[in-house]
């Protein structure tokens, strides 16, 4: 995976980015398929648009214990 740095912040960030909003509604284990084959291939951007508290849950669950992966 190629990686940039994201403005001043000195974070590292994959080029390649997922967009989540397909990933509203569905159940967890459909989002944390997504999300743990997206970090287990180098990604650590994830393009959370949705506001909706129960999204962003699902997507933290998602994240879990692999959480600093995206840092």
């Amino acid at each position: 995976m190629e990686y940039r740095l994201l403005g001043r912040t000195g974070w590292r960030v994959s080029a390649i980015s997922v967009g989540t909003e397909y990933l509203l509604g569905l159940p967890q284990d459909r989002v944390n398929a997504v999300v743990h084959e997206a970090l287990d291939r180098g990604v650590n951007y994830f393009d959370v648009f949705y506001a909706d508290p129960g999204f962003r849950d699902a997507m933290g669950a998602a994240l879990g214990s692999r959480r600093k992966e995206t840092m």
